[in-house]
């Protein structure tokens, strides 16, 4: 709950700007919208079969590639500072040193991927800004052209695969992080 609380202020941040982004720099109906620029659209990953990776475009590339791991580090870094929270067990190796960190730093980019993605249509589902049915329209309508990978139908309610398993994969890295590298 510790990182879930910290690093919500990044991740709201960047579902606020994603929202702004669609509203100024990207043509079409909502759910079905393309940049302005075709570059930012290229897919860059398409011949690996891995699910959500064959999605990602030159945007997704700076934004989740470039930016939020500096983003990230210095939330880290910081929130590590102020709270008095070892990011790093004391008197350990170098090698379990930066190993503890690239697992925290992997986990919150994953809970960030799918939570960022999550908060994009509560955000305006709740405020109606942009589009007011945006929650609406992915679980129960499945009108959202950007998510390819599904998962089955859950009570009538279609769930995009990368919200169960960004922040699924997330807890497990932080799991084993607590339990095998912070020892």
């Amino acid at each position: 709950m510790f990182w879930v609380f910290i690093l919500s202020i990044p991740t709201l941040a960047v579902a606020i700007f994603e929202i702004n982004l669609d509203m100024k720099h990207k043509v079409g109906p909502w759910g079905k919208t393309k940049f302005k620029n075709p570059y930012w659209e290229e897919k860059i990953l398409q011949r690996w079969p891995i699910p959500f990776i064959k999605y990602i475009s030159r945007y997704h590339a700076v934004l989740f590639l470039e930016v939020l791991p500096v983003v990230f580090t210095l939330s880290i870094i910081f929130w590590s500072w102020a709270l008095n929270y070892a990011v790093w067990p004391s008197d350990s190796s170098r090698l379990i040193k930066s190993l503890s960190f690239i697992t925290l730093f992997i986990a919150v980019w994953l809970g960030n991927s799918g939570f960022e993605d999550m908060f994009y249509f509560i955000i305006q589902s709740l405020t109606g800004w942009h589009e007011p049915h945006a929650l609406r329209k992915v679980v129960l309508e499945k009108d959202f052209d950007w998510f390819k990978d599904w998962l089955p139908p859950i009570f009538g309610l279609n769930i995009p695969g990368h919200w169960v398993f960004c922040p699924a994969a997330a807890l497990l890295l932080l799991y084993i992080r607590h339990h095998w590298i912070m020892q």
